[in-house]
């Protein structure tokens, strides 16, 4: 019996869905105000996705609509770091004066990031899945497993050697400037002062942010929030390049 064929599987994935969808919908509303945010929430939609196609052998939209999601979000995100850019000089920054009285809404900018990183990685963790599996329409899957009684004798498009060779040797060099970079400018450790951390506090306080972890990650270091995001969306070219579908 195959995860398709089990009644208990699919029950309960269809009884599942819907509360982990309001759940995914409760961590990405609520990023500002406690634990959560959108880069979460997407991992917990696309996965749910994941899931769901795994069993049903079916995709449930196509990869267009998740190109369309993942591209909305990255789109909001580049406008929001230029939105920034323009109000204030510095990138994201735009809106932080702009909070609700609720907690979903207690700061607009943190709630607008939050939405942009929630689209890109819920679009591309379910694009990254896919890439790693052969579909033979748009809407049946072809092999989910080695052993699949639907392997075909035709084997998948394949990269070529050159271009497989040229992303080992790009991926080096990016890596072996990374350790140089360290090794002549090593990070510098220092403490943080009392007054300091009263001041961050009392920052978040005036922006309405209540959630300490989205006021580092969404606030100072939030530049480094947007290029962990560009990873992934690298990454789906980067799986689709050695697949060759580039």
């Amino acid at each position: 019996m195959t995860l398709r064929e089990s009644q208990i599987i699919r029950t309960a994935l269809t009884k599942i869905f819907p509360f982990a969808l309001l759940y995914s919908m409760y961590v990405f509303s609520y990023g500002g105000a406690f634990p959560g945010g959108g880069f979460q929430a997407g991992v917990i939609i696309g996965s749910l996705v994941v899931i769901v196609e795994m069993v049903l052998e079916r995709k449930l939209y196509s990869d267009a609509a998740f190109q369309r999601i993942e591209l909305f979000g990255v789109l909001l995100l580049v406008i929001l770091l230029l939105l920034g850019l323009v109000r204030s000089g510095q990138p994201f920054t735009g809106l932080y004066i702009h909070k609700g009285e609720s907690l979903p809404l207690a700061n607009i900018m943190i709630w607008l990031l939050s939405a942009g990183i929630f689209l890109e990685v819920a679009g591309s963790m379910v694009l990254i899945f896919r890439s790693f599996l052969f579909w033979e329409s748009e809407d049946e899957l072809y092999i989910i497993n080695p052993g699949s009684s639907l392997l075909s004798d035709k084997p998948p498009k394949a990269s070529s050697g050159g271009e497989q060779r040229k992303i080992r040797i790009i991926t080096g060099i990016l890596i072996a400037a990374a350790f140089i970079y360290l090794l002549i400018t090593p990070p510098a450790l220092s403490g943080v002062s009392q007054s300091l951390v009263e001041e961050v506090h009392s920052t978040a306080e005036a922006f309405g942010i209540r959630n300490m972890v989205t006021v580092v990650y969404l606030g100072p270091r939030v530049m480094d929030t947007f290029l962990e995001v560009m990873v992934v969306v690298l990454t789906v070219f980067g799986v689709k390049a050695v697949r060759g579908r580039v």
